[in-house]
């Protein structure tokens, strides 16, 4: 998913960044252990993909491999969460944007529906929670 992203990073000048796949682990405490990573980089221009799998540490050296590979993870988890809120969003804003358009728009205002009332098209009026704007209340009155 994010690979093409990545070759625009690596083609920039003293950037590395890696495609990462974790596997967790559910302790009885209920929390994830990692107990692998992979880190990936796309194939280039003068050769193929190169793909290392992490372990859990057992000296200094792969220690600090370990951690760099968790830390590829973190950051790949933080980017790929703001991708989909900052795409959410732009997508609720279009909607908003849509809905005011159609509000304003004479022809569009105040059409009969299956019945003969007239209607409009409502904001979403609920508290935002998980799904960002909140549910909206009503489509059609």
């Amino acid at each position: 998913m994010f690979l093409p992203f990545l070759n625009q990073i690596n083609n920039l000048d003293d950037r590395k960044a890696y495609g990462t796949r974790a596997i967790f682990f559910l302790t009885s405490l209920g929390t994830l252990k990692p107990i692998a990573i992979e880190l990936s980089l796309p194939p280039t221009k003068s050769g193929s993909a190169s793909k290392q799998v992490l372990t859990p540490p057992v000296d200094a050296t792969t220690n600090w491999l370990w951690q760099l590979g968790k830390a590829h993870v973190c950051s790949n988890d933080v980017g790929a969460h703001q991708l989909i809120h900052h795409w959410f969003s732009m997508e609720m804003k279009k909607i908003d944007k849509e809905i005011e358009r159609r509000n304003v728009d004479s022809n569009l205002r105040n059409r009969c529906g299956a019945g003969v009332s007239p209607y409009e098209l409502l904001m979403p009026s609920s508290k935002p929670v998980v799904t960002c704007r909140g549910v909206p209340n009503s489509i059609t009155v």
